[in-house]
């Protein structure tokens, strides 16, 4: 399993041993605060808005001259990633969703699905239904919600919960360590 903080290097941990990824970035930057197998690679998500992609089937390869790793661009701090259906990978932002699809660097291909609503970070977690839940300033969502109507279709998603979470999720202070925060989010059925 892959674990980051967003304070030194992520790592990887097999055999007893935990592993440290270097990707290729200069110290100060190399400080993940989100990792994603994607079924062929590895995914880091970094506050700086970039996203390092490992060599196919290689988590800890990203500086090879045959390697087929890459760095990405997300425009805006990545606040969330979770594995989509097919070879997708979801790549949530403060502002925007994207799916990013294909194997390697070679089939990269980025698709929109939410340019205009993003998530809240460290609230992005697999669903019940397998599809992604996440908290954005609205409530909780889904990636389903997020690609009908505007985002403004959310029947049956956390309703009950709404109206605690609202307060939270659009408070001044929601970074801040108050006892009206989110900190983070599992679903339960």
């Amino acid at each position: 399993f892959f674990i980051c903080s967003g304070t030194e290097y992520a790592s990887m941990f097999a055999d007893g041993y935990a592993l440290p990824i270097q990707t290729g970035l200069l110290r100060q930057f190399e400080k993940p605060r989100h990792a994603q197998w994607s079924g062929n690679y590895l995914a880091l998500g970094y506050a700086t808005g970039t996203l390092s992609l490992s060599d196919t089937g290689d988590p800890l390869t990203y500086l090879s001259a045959a390697s087929t790793a890459a760095e990405i661009g997300a425009s805006d701090r990545v606040t969330g990633l979770a594995r989509l259906k097919g070879d997708s990978l979801g790549v949530m932002t403060e502002r925007t969703i994207f799916a990013l699809q294909g194997s390697d660097s070679t089939t990269f291909q980025r698709v929109d699905i939410s340019p205009s609503s993003g998530a809240i970070e460290y609230t992005v977690t697999d669903g019940p239904t397998g599809s992604p839940m996440f908290c954005d300033f609205r409530g909780l969502a889904t990636i389903e919600t997020t690609d009908r109507y505007g985002d403004f279709d959310r029947p049956g998603v956390g309703e009950s919960a709404s109206p605690w979470l609202i307060e939270r999720l659009q408070s001044d202070r929601r970074n801040q360590t108050v006892d009206k925060t989110v900190v983070a989010a599992y679903p339960m059925r």
